[in-house]
């Protein structure tokens, strides 16, 4: 776990520092595009439109990560995306505003990192549309974490288990998630069909207690 959080801390230097430098050639330049932007206005308003919505295009790209209530849940969240649309996979995420912060930052780190470094690896392998569908919502007192994912529909199973189908791999990912899940009384499932894979978590919310 120690070396997983060292890993995406490096992942999220790395990120930063790119990001940092495409934001101080943009920067650097936009004087240059503001003066371009207020020719064109006067020239052709509609090629000035075009080119105010590519430099609103390249920062978006620079500044999109997610934001969320819990940090590093955000921080998890932004690295995946990122990694996964990098690989051609559509990416498709709802999070609703739910305080999780019952929930330790090692177990934060070991649900969501796996979920979604299964996901992604798996999406390697489909031949065709690449998607993860990821949300995190309330229901009824419960906090509900659902991944939809494609897969190329080959699976090991032990029992009802999963198992990886990665060469010279442990295959820690998913029994990691469900010792997690387990310490807040919460249900893990796993379900694959028809190229699709699906993990649902299921937590109860502790309720505050009046003083």
């Amino acid at each position: 776990m120690i070396k997983r959080l060292q890993e995406m801390q490096l992942e999220n230097y790395k990120e930063t520092e790119q990001k940092y430098k495409e934001s101080r050639a943009i920067i650097h330049d936009i004087k240059k595009h503001l003066n371009v932007l207020d020719d064109l206005q006067k020239e052709d308003a509609q090629k000035a439109k075009e080119y105010r919505d590519h430099i609103n295009i390249q920062m978006d790209k620079i500044f999109c990560g997610f934001h969320c209530s819990n940090r590093i849940m955000g921080i998890i969240l932004s690295q995946k995306m990122s990694k996964a649309k990098t690989e051609g996979v559509r990416v498709d995420v709802s999070v609703d505003e739910i305080n999780i912060d019952f929930i330790s930052d090692i177990d934060i780190t070991t649900i969501f990192a796996n979920l979604w470094d299964n996901a992604i690896e798996a999406c390697r392998k489909a031949e065709q549309n690449k998607y993860i569908l990821f949300s995190v919502s309330k229901f009824n007192g419960f906090l509900l974490i659902n991944l939809e994912n494609s897969f190329d529909g080959v699976c090991k199973t032990k029992g009802k288990a999963f198992l990886t189908t990665k060469e010279h791999h442990e295959g820690i990912g998913l029994s990691s998630i469900q010792a997690s899940v387990d310490k807040y009384d919460g249900v893990f499932k796993t379900e694959a069909q028809d190229k699709i894979f699906k993990s649902e978590i299921t937590i109860p919310i502790p309720q505050k207690k009046d003083i």
